[in-house]
């Protein structure tokens, strides 16, 4: 699979609001329940989208956008795949090219995930992310993972 990484535009936004919210629909359900429809309805995914647009990049596949990762100094904010598009390394060349851009002004990296999106929490502990530690946000009302991986100079 042929697929480039590249830094977003504006006009890339809707494409990539698009992937949020069927990202949403088809996994974050499982484990945020009404809240993911909440995010969607409220017009959450979009003002996320906005906020990170200046450090957000995209994954194409042929020019189509199918994934997107947003970082901003040693924090990655999010990470997506279009659902149909995950379980073939696109998730990982997005975490890779992150690691290699944070590598050059850090020595970790950081970042929070659901404690009940199994999903994800087994995938950034596939890619060698340790956990540090769990907290509860009060106003998501969901427990998070926060992981650190170290960068080897």
């Amino acid at each position: 699979m042929e697929y480039k990484i590249e830094k977003i535009k504006r006009e890339d936004l809707k494409d990539l609001i698009l992937i949020s919210k069927r990202v949403m629909l088809t996994d974050s359900i499982k484990f945020l329940g009404e809240l993911a429809n909440k995010f969607i309805t409220s017009g959450a995914i979009v003002n996320e989208a906005m906020a990170n647009a200046d450090y957000t990049y995209k994954c194409l596949l042929n020019d189509i956008p199918i994934g997107q990762i947003a970082f901003i100094e040693d924090r990655i904010n999010f990470i997506m795949v279009d659902p149909i598009y995950q379980r073939k390394g696109i998730g990982t060349a997005l975490l890779e090219f992150a690691k290699k851009e944070i590598k050059k002004n850090y020595n970790e990296i950081y970042l929070d995930c659901f404690a009940n999106n199994r999903l994800a929490n087994s995938f950034f502990v596939k890619n060698n992310f340790k956990l540090e530690d769990s907290t509860y946000d009060k106003d998501l009302k969901q427990n998070l993972n926060r992981y650190c991986f170290q960068i080897n100079k």
